[in-house]
């Protein structure tokens, strides 16, 4: 029996959240910043490759938290 994950998972039944502001970055030291954000555009991608819904959320984007991760939406808009 194979053991594919994407025998395992599929659009139908998954979905990617992605919850990440631009000011949560600056607490990010275990990382570098570049790099998380190109990972972060990496998996959006792949998501929408994949045909997976993917849900952008943000808090007070108009406010303190600024705009969504601009890579991540590049992501997602991929065509």
């Amino acid at each position: 029996m194979p053991t594919s994950f994407l025998l395992h998972v599929s659009p139908e039944d998954a979905a990617l959240v992605i919850d990440l502001q631009p000011q949560m970055f600056m607490g990010v030291e275990s990382h570098d910043r570049l790099k998380l954000g190109s990972n972060l555009q990496t998996i959006a991608m792949a998501a929408k490759l994949s045909k997976f819904p993917t849900l952008l959320t943000t808090v007070t984007a108009n406010a303190s938290a600024g705009p969504f991760v601009p890579e991540v939406v590049k992501g997602c808009l991929l065509q």
